[in-house]
């Protein structure tokens, strides 16, 4: 299960199970078409090599296939839009803590980048609310994706370097036992 659940992240899918008592476990598995071109998928260029930075770029890329032009269903546009926003500013106050702790040296920049991106973000998420076309949705998939593409392969590579051999104070930042 470790192997595949890393396949499918790779892959920008997802896998999980339903278990019931008595009746049995169901597997599933969701991934994007290889012939589908409005799917993101993750490679290794979009690896920072910070775990627990990758593991939350990954969600968030595949937060943003979810909001795909096919999906003609408002509610579940709206309800996948607000996930992007909250796990956006999640990643973002987990990212700053790795930075602080590995004394990353442009942190303060970062920090107002971010903070610039969420006003965006939520600017742009407001503007095309009240109309979800398939062409409005593509905008602001669009825009998220380079975003965060940009983001990440120019400016987020740069945390690695500082955060080498440092895996245990990261993982204490991370899980509230330090700072």
């Amino acid at each position: 299960m470790a192997v595949t659940k890393l396949l499918m992240e790779h892959m920008s899918g997802r896998v999980g199970f339903e278990s019931v008592k008595g009746n049995g476990t169901t597997f599933w598995l969701e991934f994007p078409l290889s012939d589908n071109s409005d799917i993101v998928v993750w490679s290794d260029e979009l690896s920072v090599g910070v775990d627990v930075i990758d593991r939350d770029h990954q969600e968030i890329i595949r937060l943003i296939n979810e909001l795909s032009p096919n999906n003609k269903d408002n509610e579940t546009i709206d309800r996948v839009m607000k996930k992007v926003v909250d796990y956006t500013k999640y990643h973002f106050n987990r990212e700053e803590i790795i930075m602080e702790v590995v004394d990353y040296p442009d942190l303060i920049n970062h920090k107002l980048t971010h903070k610039k991106f969420i006003q965006e973000m939520d600017e742009l998420n407001h503007k095309l609310k009240d109309s979800k076309t398939g062409k409005n949705r593509r905008v602001l998939r669009t825009f998220l994706y380079e975003w965060y593409y940009s983001h990440i392969t120019e400016v987020d590579q740069d945390i690695s370097q500082y955060a080498k051999g440092k895996d245990i104070i990261i993982n204490e930042a991370i899980h509230g036992k330090s700072l």
